[in-house]
């Protein structure tokens, strides 16, 4: 009986260990939520962050916003650095990106994106 139950848990550990892995960073993140309001708000409607695998990142936004620069994550932090020299940190968890308008008060707006 103790050597099932070790194979068991044995089974388990070898199987479960990638269910829980986090997802991975890179991929297109579309525009939800602009001040924490669904879209359509204001004059948004659309948008993406294209986060990839090279370390760059392209963000466009249907009202006239175009920024790309480069990313880093460390955890759950996620921070871009813009190529017009604006530092945007914020956080990533499962797949979702936020960043928050007080981390960058000059856009006076919150930006979150989800991955699909």
């Amino acid at each position: 009986m103790k050597r099932i139950w070790i194979a068991g848990l044995a089974l388990l550990i070898a199987c479960g260990g990638s269910s829980t892995a986090p997802e991975s960073t890179p991929g297109r993140y579309i525009l939800g939520q602009v001040n924490s309001n669904f879209l359509p708000y204001g004059n948004y409607t659309s948008g993406y962050l294209d986060v990839r695998t090279d370390g760059t990142y392209g963000l466009s936004v249907n009202n006239g916003i175009e920024d790309p620069g480069t990313w880093i994550r460390s955890g759950g932090a996620f921070t871009i650095h813009s190529t017009a020299g604006d530092t945007w940190p914020g956080t990533i968890t499962n797949k979702t990106i936020f960043l928050p308008a007080d981390n960058l008060p000059q856009h006076q707006i919150s930006l979150q994106f989800a991955k699909f």
